[in-house]
C-alpha cells in the first residue's frame, strides 16, 4: 500500500485532469475519441472471451462464462449501488455538503486526512476504506475526498495491462449510469490521461479514467463523482 502523500499527490493529479476536461469548450466526441472508445469497448469484451476460454478446462464453458459474468456484474451493481448513495448526498452542490460527514456516512473506519500542500495548508483529503469494501477485477478500491469538490473511488500501483482493463470494463459498465453519453475528454499536456465524462441523472458529473503515476511505472484507475459548485 502507498503512504498517505503520494494518495494525496496522486489525488491532486486527478484533480487537475478532472478540472481541465470540464474547461473544454465543447464534450463532443471526435473521431478519434469515438474510435478509442469503440477499441476499449473491444478490448474488454475480448478479455471476458479469452477469460472465459481459459477456464474452460476446469469445468463446463456455460458453467464458466456464466459464473464470471455474473461476479464481474455483481461487482458492477454493488459499485452502482455505492456510487448512487454518494451522489445522492452531493447532488445539492458543495456549498450543502459537510465533507466531514459525508466521509463519516461513506467510510467503513475513520478517515486518513491530509493537506494537499506539503506546508500543511490548502483543501484536506480523506482516504478510507469504502463501507462497503469495492473491489473490481481483483483490485481494491480505495475511497478518496477532497475539500475541493471530488469523491473518488481508486485504485493505485497498478500495471499499465491492468489499469487498461479497469477502464475498459468501466466504459462498458459507466455508460448506464448516465443522463447522456459517456464521452472521452483529452488532456491538455499528456496524451496518457484518459478520462470519460458524464451528467448523471441527479447532476453531478462522473468521471472514469486512468492516468500513469510518477513513480515505478505505475498507474491510477479512479472513478469520480465530481460535486456541483
Amino acid at each position: 500500500m502507498r503512504t498517505q502523500p503520494q494518495r494525496v499527490r496522486a489525488l491532486g493529479w486527478l484533480g487537475l485532469a478532472l478540472t481541465l476536461s470540464m474547461t473544454a469548450a465543447s464534450l463532443s466526441l471526435t473521431s478519434c475519441a469515438a474510435r478509442r472508445e469503440a477499441k476499449l469497448r473491444a478490448d474488454w469484451k475480448q478479455a471476458v472471451r479469452a477469460s472465459e476460454t481459459a477456464q474452460g478446462g476446469e469445468r463446463a464453458s456455460d458453467d464458466a462464462s456464466g459464473g464470471d459474468a455474473g461476479a464481474q456484474s455483481s461487482e458492477w451493481r454493488d459499485l452502482e449501488a455505492y456510487i448512487t448513495r454518494i451522489i445522492d448526498q452531493v447532488s445539492l452542490g458543495l456549498a450543502t455538503i459537510s465533507m466531514d460527514r459525508l466521509a463519516d456516512s461513506m467510510c467503513a473506519e475513520a478517515p486518513d486526512v491530509e493537506r494537499l500542500k506539503p506546508d500543511g495548508t490548502g483543501p484536506r483529503v480523506f482516504h478510507c476504506t469504502p463501507d462497503p469494501p469495492q473491489t473490481i477485477l481483483g483490485e481494491v478500491m480505495t475511497l478518496e475526498l477532497s475539500d475541493n469538490g471530488e469523491v473518488g473511488l481508486v485504485a493505485t500501483g497498478l500495471s499499465e495491462e491492468s489499469s487498461a482493463q479497469l477502464l475498459a470494463q468501466a466504459v462498458e459498465s459507466v455508460a448506464s449510469w448516465c443522463e447522456d453519453t459517456l464521452r472521452e475528454t483529452t488532456h491538455a499536456t499528456n496524451a496518457l490521461y484518459e478520462f470519460h465524462t458524464c451528467l448523471t441523472p441527479a447532476g453531478p458529473q462522473l468521471a472514469v479514467g486512468r492516468f500513469p503515476e510518477k513513480e515505478d511505472e505505475r498507474w491510477q484507475f479512479s472513478l469520480v463523482v465530481l460535486i456541483p459548485g
